[in-house]
């Protein structure tokens, strides 16, 4: 029952925060791009507080984002269908924009079939 309690409060903390964020706070906004063999496919972008997912848009590759949120640290992740990703964390103030340029990397390899 604590462990339930403990989680309640957490999970109201977290919402308060992104409720928190439709009326104050700063805006996010960047791009994403992509190395040669990355290029291709639509781009999840993830604005996550403590492991938790507040915001979610998908774009294309060279598309953009804009996010609204409040005063804090936050993970920024860019995920491709084919297994590319970027990641940042940033900090939030209260006042002002931030810009985000995000550049997917790696993916899935294949080995040549002999």
């Amino acid at each position: 029952m604590f462990k339930t309690f403990i989680w309640v409060i957490n999970a109201g903390i977290l919402l308060s925060t992104a409720l928190g964020a439709l009326g104050s706070g700063a805006r996010l906004s960047g791009s994403v791009s992509a190395e040669k063999a990355c290029a291709q496919g639509p781009v999840k972008i993830l604005l996550s507080l403590e492991n938790v997912v507040l915001y979610q848009e998908q774009v294309p590759i060279g598309g953009s984002f804009e996010f609204h949120a409040r005063p804090g640290r936050y993970e920024l992740k860019a995920i491709a269908s084919n297994g590319c990703k970027a990641e940042q964390r940033l900090s939030l103030s209260r006042s002002g924009s931030q810009i985000v340029s995000l550049t997917l990397k790696g993916g899935r390899t294949s080995s040549p079939s002999s």
